[in-house]
C-alpha cells in the first residue's frame, strides 16, 4: 500500500507492516505532537462487496478496544473515518523490539521470562474478563519495552466462539514463553536442556498445554503467577522431558513455596516471635537490682541543732544540764562559796 498524504488528521510516516485486518502506518498527530500507530483497511482488495467485511470488523475491533485499560495491553487511543480511505484506528505506538527479535539474540533468562508471564497472563485476563480473546497471542504480537511487555495485534479481538475462548489463550501463551524460555519452538515432543530449568517448570508448561481444558489453569493469570513461582523457587536440574498428564488427572497444584523453605520461614517467624515476647516483658517488668529492696530512710535532723534560736524569755524556763550523779544543779551552789575562793 502506498504512502497516503493523510489519514484523518494524522500524517503518515512511513509503513509500519501489514496487519491482521489491514495496514498500519507510523504517522504524527500533529494536533498532540506525538507519534502514533494507524490501521486502516488495505487498498489492494478486488472490490467493495470484499471490502465492507473488512471496514466492518475494523470498526468493531475499535470498539472492543475501546473497552480495554490495561498497562501491558496496547492502548486505542483514537478512531475515525477518512473520506479516501474508509475507517481508521489509532493505537498507541511502541517503539520496542518484538519478542520474536528478542528470542532470535536467545533464549531469555528465568526472571525475564517470570516477568513476561506475570504481565501477559494478567493481560488477557483483563481482556477475557471484559468479554473477548485476543486470538493471537505469539512472539510477533508482544512488544519488549523498558516498562514491562505490551500485548498489540487485536485483529482477531471477538467474543469467545467454539474454536476459540480464554484457553485457547493460555495454550498459545505457554508456547511463547516455552520458546522464550528454551530459544525454539515448541515441537511434538518437546523438552528444555538446561540446568535452570527444573520438573516443576515443566509441569506448569504441561499443565496449560493440555488437551483436556478441564485440565489447565482457570485463568492466564494463574498460569502465569504459577509459572512464574516455579521458576522463583527452581532446583536445576540437568534435563527433564515435558511431561503429559492422563487425561483423567486431577489439576496438578504446585506450591509456590518449597516445604524445606516453608520450614526455615517457620522456624525464623517463631524466634522472631519469641525475641519480640521477651522484649515487650523486659519493657513491662525492668530487673530491679537486689538491694534496691531497701527503703531509703531519710536522715533525722541532728538534736543539738534547731531550727531557730528560742526566744529570751523561754531560756528561763529551760531545764538545767545536771552533772555528775548526784542530781544536784551545777550552778545552785551559794555565792559566797565562790567569795571563798577568791579569798
Amino acid at each position: 500500500m502506498s504512502l497516503p498524504a493523510a489519514i484523518g488528521r494524522y500524517l503518515p510516516i512511513r509503513p509500519i507492516g501489514p496487519g491482521n485486518l489491514g495496514t498500519a502506518f507510523l504517522a504524527k498527530d500533529p494536533r498532540l505532537g506525538r507519534e502514533v500507530a494507524v490501521k486502516v483497511v488495505p487498498d489492494d482488495l478486488a472490490g467493495e462487496d470484499e471490502r465492507e467485511p473488512f471496514e466492518e470488523r475494523l470498526r468493531e475491533e475499535g470498539q472492543r478496544s475501546a473497552t480495554l485499560s490495561h498497562p501491558h495491553v496496547t492502548t486505542l487511543l483514537d478512531a475515525g473515518e477518512d473520506d479516501a480511505l474508509g475507517p481508521f484506528l489509532v493505537f498507541e505506538h511502541v517503539s520496542a523490539p518484538t519478542l520474536r527479535e528478542r528470542i532470535a539474540e536467545g533464549p531469555l533468562s528465568l526472571a525475564q521470562v517470570s516477568r513476561l508471564a506475570r504481565e501477559l497472563g494478567g493481560a488477557l485476563t483483563h481482556i477475557h474478563d471484559a468479554g473477548l480473546v485476543h486470538r493471537r497471542v505469539n512472539p510477533e504480537s508482544i512488544r519488549i519495552t523498558p516498562s514491562g511487555a505490551k500485548l498489540e495485534d487485536f485483529g482477531l479481538l471477538a467474543p469467545p466462539g467454539p474454536d476459540a475462548d480464554a484457553y485457547t489463550d493460555e495454550f498459545s501463551l505457554a508456547t511463547t514463553l516455552y520458546e522464550a524460555l528454551a530459544g525454539r519452538p515448541r515441537s511434538s515432543a518437546p523438552s528444555i536442556h538446561d540446568a535452570r530449568v527444573d520438573s516443576r517448570v515443566l509441569l506448569v508448561f504441561s499443565r496449560a498445554i493440555q488437551e483436556d481444558k478441564a485440565q489447565r489453569f482457570h485463568s492466564c493469570r494463574a498460569f502465569g503467577e504459577a509459572l512464574a513461582a516455579s521458576m522463583q523457587d527452581s532446583v536445576p536440574v540437568v534435563h527433564l522431558p515435558l511431561v503429559s498428564l492422563p487425561p483423567d488427572s486431577t489439576p496438578i497444584r504446585l506450591s509456590t513455596v518449597p516445604r524445606a523453605t516453608r520450614k526455615t520461614q517457620n522456624m525464623l517467624a517463631g524466634c522472631a516471635l519469641a525475641v519480640i515476647l521477651v522484649l515487650f516483658f523486659y519493657g513491662r517488668h525492668p530487673v530491679v537490682p537486689a538491694d534496691a529492696g531497701v527503703a531509703l530512710k531519710k536522715p533525722a535532723p541532728d538534736a543539738h541543732v534547731n531550727a531557730s534560736p528560742p526566744h529570751p524569755r523561754e531560756r528561763k524556763n529551760e531545764p538545767t544540764v545536771t552533772s555528775g550523779t548526784s542530781g544536784t544543779p551545777a550552778d545552785a551552789r551559794p555565792v559566797e562559796d565562790e567569795a571563798e575562793r577568791d579569798e
